[in-house]
């Protein structure tokens, strides 16, 4: 889980950092009009929290997690090869926020469903660290793609790529081993 979390973790630091960047320079958007469209999409965020959460209440959380995942690699996909105007950056940003919040929300009753009672704290602490070195590590990942490139499209195929191996990876967590392992 924690592999796939990483990974999740590395796609998310490209996509936040450069994410404005991409809308001016490689979509001609002015700025202020880039950060409304993230404005709104906070507030969608918002809005799908509660609904997500139930919905992780009621589906198997692995499934859905790797559902998300597979969904974000679409969006990113998606967003590197099809989304030139405001109007596709809108659309981008609405899936995403869907993908996203799923993705957020699900993630951490899944990761304490994993875990072993005696352990979690610890592990907790070690997501938190991997949390934040993969978000820098995707944050100078991104820098290079695009001194390679001289675009930011590239940074969001790339991100998909990091979100199918998540998708990959999680799909092989055993959960049952987990339960056996707090029952013994």
């Amino acid at each position: 889980f924690l592999a796939s979390a990483s990974l999740r973790y590395l796609g998310v630091g490209v996509a936040i950092a450069y994410f404005t960047l991409f809308a001016v320079t490689d979509l001609g958007v002015p700025v202020g009009d880039a950060a409304l469209a993230i404005g709104v999409t906070g507030a969608v965020r918002l809005a799908l929290a509660i609904p997500s959460g139930r919905l992780a209440d009621r589906w198997s959380r692995k499934r859905l997690l790797v559902a998300t995942t597979g969904a974000a690699v679409a969006v990113h996909l998606a967003t590197a090869l099809a989304v030139f105007d405001l109007t596709g950056l809108y659309l981008g940003l609405l899936a995403g926020a869907v993908v996203g919040t799923l993705d957020m929300v699900v993630s951490g009753p899944l990761f304490m469903d994993l875990m072993p009672a005696d352990r979690r704290g610890e592990l907790t602490g070690i997501n938190m660290v991997l949390q934040n070195v993969f978000r820098a590590l995707g944050a100078l990942l991104g820098g290079a793609v695009f001194a390679w490139s001289g675009s930011y499209r590239p940074g969001f195929a790339a991100v998909a790529l990091f979100f199918a191996v998540s998708a990959m990876i999680l799909s092989r967590v055993r959960i049952a081993a987990v339960a056996e392992q707090q029952a013994g």
